[in-house]
């Protein structure tokens, strides 16, 4: 009986130990530019990620340019896109992605 017990809680020790592992503290942003409206097309587009209102990272991407950028602190994330537009969204552990693709007809923000 008193081996069955001990067993039980050595399989459930390696169970805890991954779950306090698993916990997500970062996230990926991505950042398409597919085009841009006529006023702006053909010059590239600097691009700002902040992160819980921290400068995490400014870009400068032109058109048909796709950037990942991964280990972003989740929380509050917004990302600019300078004369062109502004976005931001939550990040956390059940959604720790974001992604900003920018055409001519405007901005769509998805997680």
């Amino acid at each position: 009986m008193h081996r069955k017990l001990i067993a039980a809680a050595l399989a459930a020790v390696p169970a805890l130990a991954l779950v306090g592992c698993s916990t997500v503290t970062t996230g990926t942003v991505t950042v398409e530019v597919r085009s841009l409206p006529e006023d702006i097309a053909g010059k590239p587009i600097d691009i700002t990620v902040r992160a819980n209102g921290e400068i995490y990272e400014t870009l400068t991407l032109d058109s048909g340019t796709t950037i990942a950028l991964e280990e972003v602190p989740l929380g509050h994330t917004e990302i600019e896109a300078t004369d062109f537009c502004s976005v931001a969204s939550q990040m956390d552990e059940l959604n720790p992605t974001m992604r900003l693709v920018l055409e001519d007809s405007g901005c769509t923000l998805t997680d």
